[in-house]
């Protein structure tokens, strides 16, 4: 019937096999095209171009004013871990001690926890009980990211942005404003960021916004992510039924799912590697190099325009959100010496503890905490 109304208005049944051979080419190119094609500029870069000088340079700096930046803490994983909960939260603790003395800046690149939470989420305490609250379960986790920019005689500022995972960050506001009787340490001041990015100049000078010598591009990085186009079936089922609220609810949770299913793979040297499976190493592959793609782009792009308003070109740009540490630098064309990397994770089913230091001379490092080893050479005398 609908075909057949369809064709009285002039558009034919072969509309819709349009539309989807459309999708499927977009997917594909975004999906599998793309990350060939860095494949293919790395290859030129690594067999034909000379590093370039940036790969090269170590700081002389390290340990003083630094800008640290994690990314998918996923709290709300870490029932999950083989130590337990109680353990990845003082080791979270204990490495929120070691940095502070050596920290300038905290940024929490997205996905601090499920928000809104997963439908089966739920916590009781004395005399409350909550469902779909983003406290008080992880209150004290989220009030030792919180207490480092409330400590004297030198706070750290703390910055969360927003990733796929707590679209609802705003409901942090909501919760100490309205509902300050739940929380019992969780305080101000912590910067909910309502947007997706930010441009960080190191060293950070309000006065000289835009003309610091180093600046880096921070993206948690899910609008590049092909995969979330699929939110939109669950969506428009929902919509075509007419529930709207289940469609929007849907739209978030499904999603969350969907991400939280996604089975990371930790890169050799930031984490023991595992026993993969082909798909395993093909999805990995083409995870690292849409990243890089859309990293080599999205630097480009905002570069070119920080320039044309007067400001300083970019010194890098860093992701997060598919839970796969890495670290690339750029050798062609407008982004000749950028560096990309991405912050990896803290989820409860990947054994990260990743971190990125970003010195006060430009110069960018990766570490894991929860393996003593890797940690930072000034961070290692700290927790457990």
């Amino acid at each position: 019937m609908i075909a057949i109304v369809l064709a009285a208005l002039g558009f034919g049944a072969g509309v819709g096999y349009g539309l989807l051979v459309v999708a499927l080419l977009v997917v594909l190119k975004q999906a599998a095209l793309e990350p060939a094609w860095e494949w293919l500029l790395e290859w030129v870069e690594q067999r034909f171009l000379p590093p370039h000088p940036t790969e090269a340079r170590r700081s002389t700096l390290a340990g003083r004013g630094e800008i640290v930046v994690v990314s998918d803490l996923h709290v709300d994983t870490w029932d999950r871990t083989p130590e337990g909960r109680a353990a990845r939260e003082a080791a979270l603790q204990a490495f929120l001690d070691a940095i502070e003395p050596t920290t300038m800046d905290l940024v929490v690149n997205g996905d601090l926890l499920d928000a809104p939470p997963q439908p089966d989420d739920a916590w009781q305490g004395a005399g409350v009980e909550l469902r779909g609250s983003l406290f008080p379960k992880y209150e004290e986790v989220l009030a030792d990211v919180g207490e480092v920019a409330n400590r004297a005689p030198v706070p750290v500022t703390v910055t969360l942005l927003y990733g796929n995972h707590d679209m609802a960050a705003s409901g942090l506001r909501y919760d100490l404003v309205r509902r300050p009787h739940l929380l019992r340490r969780l305080r101000l001041p912590v910067t909910t960021a309502w947007y997706p990015n930010v441009i960080l100049g190191v060293p950070a000078d309000p006065a000289r916004y835009g003309q610091e010598p180093y600046r880096f591009y921070i993206d948690h990085g899910h609008f590049y992510d092909p995969v979330l186009l699929l939110y939109l079936r669950d969506f428009l089922a929902a919509a075509l039924r007419q529930d709207l609220r289940r469609a929007f609810t849907g739209l978030v949770l499904v999603g969350q799912r969907r991400g939280a299913e996604q089975q990371p793979i930790p890169r050799p040297g930031l984490a023991p590697p595992r026993p993969r499976t082909l798909d395993q190493r093909v999805a990995a592959w083409l995870v690292r190099y849409r990243w890089r793609w859309k990293a080599r782009r999205v630097a480009g792009q905002r570069s070119r325009a920080e320039v044309a308003e007067g400001r300083r070109p970019l010194t890098g740009i860093l992701f997060g959100h598919t839970h796969l540490p890495d670290r690339y630098t750029f050798r062609l064309g407008g982004v000749r010496g950028m560096i990309y990397v991405n912050t990896g994770d803290w989820a409860g089913d990947t054994g990260h503890g990743t971190y990125t230091v970003i010195t006060q001379d430009g110069v960018v490092t990766q570490h894991d905490w929860l393996d003593p080893a890797r940690r930072a050479p000034h961070h290692r005398g700290g927790g457990p």
